[in-house]
């Protein structure tokens, strides 16, 4: 059996954070597996030098249209994924990171009856009203979370507190599975070079005598990364450390600011 991996991203081109950290690493599994078939996205992101990508080009949107720019992937991923399955001789499986709206594996299911296999990695509904923008319909986006997660024929999740939501939306427990996130060591990794240290500081106007620390993932509020420069800030403060005017400053990425003083 083939795996066929599909994502639509909300924002455009990512090309770092935690969700293009783990879209790469499941991607190399299955690369590693030699059962990648396939692969689906609405940007390159860390997959940009993966062979066997195909990218529906779907013009990123305001908010106030993200329903009409899913559906229009959803139907453009579709006809990829039918086409992919049409040209392979083995039995095919869509392996899909669910995001806002995205009912394209729900499409090749019902035309195909093919499996799927639906990694949720939280409610997108719930996360747009405690973390971002109102969604304009949050009803219907609730409708096609919960349709895909119904009609997956099993379900991934990196949590136990995930894994008690999905049962509490009346999905049966013998079709949903939790693993926790897990990290390759021989990719992160805390062995820098010091003449990359040096240039690093140098960029960002840290002292070499400064101690330091590295966020690795989106500077979001469903990280917490807000609340740890917060923390910071108190402990430097408690123990009479000197901070001066240094700040963490960074992109607005996520929906949320990384600009915190410490």
């Amino acid at each position: 059996m083939e795996f066929l991996y599909v994502k639509n991203s909300l924002s455009p081109n990512p090309v770092a954070g935690g969700a293009q950290a783990h879209t790469l690493g499941v991607v190399e599994e299955f690369k590693k597996r030699k059962i990648l078939s396939g692969i689906i996205v609405n940007e390159k992101g860390a997959l940009e030098a993966t062979k066997k990508l195909h990218i529906c080009k779907m013009k990123f949107v305001p908010s106030l249209s993200r329903l009409a720019t899913s559906c229009r992937f959803s139907f453009d991923a579709a006809k990829h994924l039918c086409a992919i399955v049409k040209t392979k001789n083995k039995k095919s499986l869509i392996y899909q990171r669910y995001a806002l709206n995205d009912l394209s594996a729900l499409f090749v299911k019902s035309k195909l009856q093919i499996p799927i296999v639906l990694e949720y990695n939280g409610s997108e509904v719930w996360a747009s009203a405690k973390w971002g923008r109102p969604l304009r319909w949050p009803w219907l986006s609730w409708k096609i979370e919960q349709l895909n997660l119904e009609n997956a024929d099993c379900i991934v999740t990196v949590s136990k507190a995930l894994y008690d939501e999905i049962l509490q939306r009346g999905i049966v427990a013998k079709k949903v599975l939790w693993y926790p996130n897990c990290v390759n060591i021989k990719t992160y990794n805390g062995n820098i070079s010091g003449k990359t240290k040096t240039s690093i500081r140098r960029a960002i106007k840290i002292k070499n005598t400064s101690v330091t620390g590295c966020f690795v993932g989106t500077f979001g509020r469903w990280h917490g990364a807000i609340k740890l420069a917060r923390c910071l800030k108190t402990l430097f403060s408690e123990y009479g450390k000197s901070v001066g005017q240094n700040i963490v400053t960074g992109k607005k990425i996520g929906r949320a600011s990384c600009r915190e003083r410490v």
